[in-house]
């Protein structure tokens, strides 16, 4: 018996001639690829947007930790630690007199106080061994650590947003080009005759590609630091910040371990050897941060600065003309190709670079002083550094001390002549106290002449009498106070003097002198240097400079024992 069924033809899922069936089916297998890469493209967007919003959370929990952190620094040190010492101050005075009931009144004051903050207590400060509290250390454990963290996870995930987003804006490029293999599909079978195969054909080979690259999207990896490894990294700044460059060395190795691409550990690392002076260490910490993508002007100025300090001029300088096409308007720039240039023995160079950078320092005074700003911080401290650079420079030439400049046997072979360098240091030096005060460039010199620039201490009889100065280059650990003694010609009432006192290398703003003469054009006279009340000065050797009129007149050095 015959099935009814049977006598029915099936029809075929794609009809017509071979080639219609061919086109149909490469259609429908285009289709469902493009269906596949809409999918990722969906998934690859809803990842990406995940992501930036974890991002934001992280940048404004990193904000907002450190801006938490600062308000507490400030106020632990400018308001109670400023409190805590003027009220020990005055218990020491009172207990001088004898008053033993104000010299506790103020000890209860001062140790109520001391209650309000964890800086003003162990392990951040304590009264019978510290002369002020570790802030660094503070800061490390209240903020910097926990802050760091959050901004390297900030950086993980906008990165990963960033990493989907790429991927889904090729998704999107894919579907573009299938999308036009299916219109060239479609439209070869309007044709006739062989070149309608060259429409199937193309649109292959377009799809084709379109898959290979697909799949080379689909399995790249998204890669960035893991949250341990993070964790390491924020750990190692945390010590670093806290002036312990050894320890920080060890979580760096621990982040690195976990991380072997992340190019900040490499720099943080770096500026660990090198503040324990390993540059070679460094360096290569340098390079690796440049080698894995931090290419950034900071971590070439300082690697420019490592291979100054080799003695790698030719390798420095490059770096520093790298430095100027990233910070074409940055004055730091032109600072270290002149530094650079002058150790290398090229002296004509080197000026031009100064001057660039001394034009560019009064424009950018200029430009904040008539917005009513103040300069950025950093500016004074570019200049200065500079200046020291080229002191230094100057005394390896001159007397082959070379602590802080590359080797003397190659600056010595450069030709560079000692009086070149200090001449350029002295520019720079009058340039900043110029801007500083004035804005603008020192006038020309008023012929105003120092013949004599000495230091003595007070000398006192039994009855607290004064008797005469001991002069000496040489004080005690207990000095308070530093007389300045001089024999001046040519100087005019109303001049400004500044007296700038650096500290092994440093400026030292609290015992900077400002003020207006008044003695007359010629004579004898003291400037005093005090550490203040019931202060002594810090072991070390200080080195004065005196100004009048933003012009270096004069100046010495002298050390203050252990």
């Amino acid at each position: 018996m015959t099935h009814p069924s049977d006598s029915v033809t099936r029809s075929p899922i794609f009809s017509g001639e071979p080639f219609e069936r061919i086109v149909a089916a490469l259609i429908a297998l285009v289709t469902i690829i493009a269906a596949v890469v809409g999918y990722l493209q969906s998934q690859a967007s809803i990842l990406s947007d995940r992501a930036l919003r974890e991002a934001q959370t992280f940048a404004i929990e990193a904000l907002s930790q450190k801006a938490a952190g600062e308000i507490e620094t400030g106020y632990a040190w400018t308001d109670l630690w400023r409190s805590w010492s003027e009220l020990d101050s005055q218990a020491i005075i009172a207990a001088d007199f004898d008053d033993a009931a104000a010299a506790k009144r103020y000890e209860t004051i001062r140790d109520r106080l001391a209650g309000l903050s964890p800086l003003l207590a162990p392990p951040y400060f304590d009264p019978e061994q510290d002369d002020e509290p570790d802030v660094s250390a503070f800061e490390a454990d209240l903020y910097v650590v926990d802050s760091t963290y959050l901004t390297e996870r900030f950086l993980a995930t906008f990165e990963t947003s960033e990493a989907w987003g790429d991927k889904a804006d090729t998704y999107v490029a894919h579907l573009t080009i299938l999308a036009v293999t299916l219109f060239l599909y479609g439209l070869s079978v309007t044709l006739i005759g062989q070149v309608r195969w060259l429409f199937v054909i193309l649109g292959s080979l377009f799809a084709l590609v379109t898959v290979i690259w697909v799949l080379v999207i689909y399995v790249r990896p998204i890669s960035t630091p893991s949250e341990p490894a993070i964790r390491a990294y924020a750990e190692g700044v945390g010590r670093l910040h806290r002036a312990a460059p050894e320890e920080a060395i060890e979580a760096f190795n621990q982040a690195l371990a976990l991380a072997p691409a992340y190019a900040a550990v490499y720099f943080e690392r770096g500026n660990a050897y090198f503040d324990l002076e390993q540059l070679e260490q460094a360096a290569a910490d340098y390079e690796a941060a440049i080698a894995t993508g931090r290419g950034d002007i900071s971590t070439i100025m300082e690697l420019s600065r490592v291979y100054y300090f080799q003695g790698r001029l030719a390798d420095a300088l490059r770096l520093a003309q790298t430095e100027l096409t990233l910070g074409p308007d940055q004055v730091v720039s032109y600072l270290d190709v002149g530094v650079i240039n002058l150790a290398a023995g090229q002296v004509e160079a080197a000026q031009t670079a100064f001057d660039q950078a001394m034009t560019l320092a009064e424009q950018q005074v200029v430009a904040a002083r008539e917005a009513s700003q103040e300069p950025p911080d950093s500016l004074w401290w570019y200049l200065d550094v500079a200046a020291t650079d080229l002191d230094s420079l100057s005394s390896c030439l001159t007397e082959q001390e070379c602590s802080a400049t590359p080797p003397y046997d190659i600056v010595s072979q450069t030709g560079t002549d000692a009086a070149a360098v200090d001449a350029v240091a002295q520019q720079l030096k009058e340039l900043t106290v110029a801007l500083e005060y004035t804005g603008r460039p020192p006038d020309p010199s008023t012929g105003v002449a120092v013949s004599s620039f000495e230091f003595a201490a007070e000398r006192y009889d039994d009855n607290d009498e004064f008797i005469d100065y001991d002069i000496t280059d040489t004080f005690p650990a207990d000095t308070g106070d530093v007389v300045v003694l001089l024999t001046y010609s040519g100087m005019q009432d109303g001049q400004q003097v500044v007296v700038k006192v650096f500290v092994d290398g440093e400026e030292d703003p609290t015992l900077r002198v400002l003020e207006t003469w008044d003695q007359g054009q010629a004579g004898e006279t003291e400037l005093l240097l005090s550490a203040g009340l019931l202060s002594i000065f810090s072991p070390g050797d200080y080195w004065v400079e005196m100004y009048v009129d933003a012009h270096l007149v004069a100046q010495e050095g002298f050390t203050v024992e252990e």
